[in-house]
């Protein structure tokens, strides 16, 4: 019974933190209307370029790619 009472637990967090980012979404862009033109949850693994690499969850975003030696940001 323990094991059911903690999943449900769990299950009831999850929504609070998507219901967190949807009510946070609607704070940062009043204007969207999510049912027209929805708002992107992550990084698309297919419309992404090759150099770039995503971790959790494609969440975190990262670059791959060699270093290009003659641009320098000084």
């Amino acid at each position: 019974m323990a094991a059911m009472g903690s999943g449900r637990g769990m299950m009831d967090s999850q929504n609070q933190v998507q219901s967190d980012t949807v009510d946070r979404l609607k704070l940062l862009y009043p204007n969207v209307n999510e049912e027209e033109t929805p708002l992107p949850r992550s990084w698309s693994t297919k419309d992404k370029f090759s150099y770039i690499g995503l971790s959790q969850n494609n969440l975190r975003v990262h670059y791959k790619g060699s270093r290009d030696e003659t641009y320098r940001n000084d």
